[in-house]
């Protein structure tokens, strides 16, 4: 018969053998923001194709001569064309 003790200690066993083979890395929060090319590489599109979205509407906040676009937009965008 399996006991309790035996469970328990298996249990503490299996979790020193798992925490010893993942990594520590800190949870980071998604990007909110992001450049053209950040833009481009989350859409999976060339630098064109998104100066093309910019002007069909595609939104983005403009801060001097740097372009930002917020993760929320991006995805409203896409959203906007697909094909149901």
């Amino acid at each position: 018969m399996i006991t309790d003790e035996f469970l328990d200690t298996l249990a503490d066993r299996i979790a020193d053998r798992i925490s010893g083979r993942i990594p520590d890395h800190p949870v980071t929060e998604p990007k909110r923001y992001f450049n053209k090319g950040d833009a481009c590489q989350y859409l999976g599109v060339s630098r064109n194709t998104l100066e093309k979205f910019m002007r069909e509407g595609l939104a983005y906040s403009k801060i001097g001569s740097v372009f930002r676009f917020s993760r929320e937009d991006l995805d409203a965008f896409v959203y906007k064309y697909r094909n149901v």
